[in-house]
């Protein structure tokens, strides 16, 4: 988050996700409603939320017809396709297997800030340990 507060990196994501954000604090975590709409609200201040449009859309359904994709993870991966120069950032490991597959570059946290921040990868281990 410092480098995207920093401006050193842009961050985005999809609208979907902040849907399933929702729904996670909501009936999973049972998060009080006025603390989800703040967490969200910060998010639209640091975060380029994307909306997807046909083209996505349209990539997202080539995805989901050719591999097991659920609908969210085709409609990411068919907005991550049509950006350029992107790299997916994911803990979720199946997701991300399911990207490099499409020959999309996806990371977790700890890969993409090794790869490209090795720096500040290496100041944030010492303060976390």
């Amino acid at each position: 988050m410092k480098l995207i507060e920093n401006e050193e990196i842009r961050a985005y994501t999809s609208i979907t996700n902040i849907f399933e954000i929702r729904f996670v604090l909501r009936r999973k975590k049972k998060f009080p409603e006025e603390n989800i709409k703040k967490f969200v609200s910060n998010l639209y201040g640091e975060i380029n939320i994307e909306i997807p449009d046909y083209v996505d859309m349209l990539t997202a359904n080539k995805f989901q017809s050719n591999y097991a994709f659920d609908p969210f993870d085709s409609i990411s991966l068919g907005m991550v396709q049509t950006l350029p120069e992107t790299s997916m950032v994911s803990r979720d490991a199946d997701f991300l297997k399911l990207a490099i597959e499409c020959g999309i570059r996806a990371y977790t946290p700890e890969e993409y800030m090794e790869k490209y921040f090795q720096k500040v990868f290496e100041q944030f281990k010492a303060d976390m340990y």
